[in-house]
């Protein structure tokens, strides 16, 4: 289905004041904090992963603390662009 669409600036309006689109600001600290804490996180694990034997378990480690760094790097990003809350 296509909807043509005259005025991009007037239909944002329409669907804002309509209640169809709500705008938020995002929390700017929040999204500093997930960006540092994921930021160090990878800085330890590049340190520290440097010193594990290939066959060492204690990669399993290191894979959970790399996920959870880029899952919170993808959060900041996402709370940033306004996607979730």
């Amino acid at each position: 289905m296509k909807i043509a669409i005259d005025d991009l600036g007037e239909t944002y309006q329409l669907c804002i004041s309509a209640g169809k689109l709500k705008e938020k600001a995002a929390d700017i600290e929040l999204i500093k904090s997930l960006k540092n804490v994921a930021e160090k996180g990878l800085e330890f694990i590049n340190s520290k992963s440097k010193d594990i034997p290939k066959d060492s378990t204690d990669w399993t480690f290191v894979f959970r603390d790399y996920y959870e760094s880029l899952r919170g790097l993808i959060e900041a990003y996402l709370l940033f662009d306004g996607i979730i809350r």
